[in-house]
């Protein structure tokens, strides 16, 4: 965990995180399956300040060390998306033929951009019913935070 995280306002977990650029890091990078077999890339990623003077902030809260989890199919169908994330870290594009080369290891460390967004959604049974909290009697909410699209570098 970074610095960052461990400073983190506890207001930003609850944030829905508005649609919007951000610059990340990335913090861990693990090798996965698929439902259907075919190999993957797992990210956790951390939002870092866009310069060393100024902290991301979103209606004044923080949110520098927030974490976003996304990932990227590794396969010669995928290939085209998995080159806009390896372009937006940083690294060369591959062709359809050298999915192999890609590692997760690649990734740990370096830098990019993204569109991500969050919501806060009320939290559901599994048949659909709302859970509510015990002390409040109010709905419990659930924040999500997704990548909706890395941003490529310029060529």
């Amino acid at each position: 965990m970074s610095d960052n995280a461990k400073t983190l306002d506890d207001a930003a977990y609850s944030l829905a995180l508005p649609r919007n650029y951000y610059r990340f890091r990335c913090v861990d990078a693990e090798e996965a399956k698929t439902k259907n077999g075919h190999r993957m890339l797992k990210f956790k990623l951390e939002i870092i300040p866009r310069d060393a003077n100024t902290a991301t902030e979103v209606n004044g809260i923080k949110v520098d060390g927030l974490q976003v989890y996304a990932n990227s199919v590794v396969s010669e169908k995928a290939v085209n998306f998995h080159n806009q994330v390896r372009s937006a870290f940083g690294l060369p594009k591959i062709e359809a033929h050298e999915t192999e080369q890609s590692q997760a290891i690649q990734f740990k460390g370096l830098e990019c951009f993204a569109l991500a967004q969050g919501t806060n959604e009320p939290d559901k049974t599994s048949s659909g019913e709302l859970i509510m909290d015990p002390y409040t009697g109010k709905p419990r909410m659930v924040t999500k935070r997704e990548i909706v699209e890395f941003a490529p570098r310029p060529e």
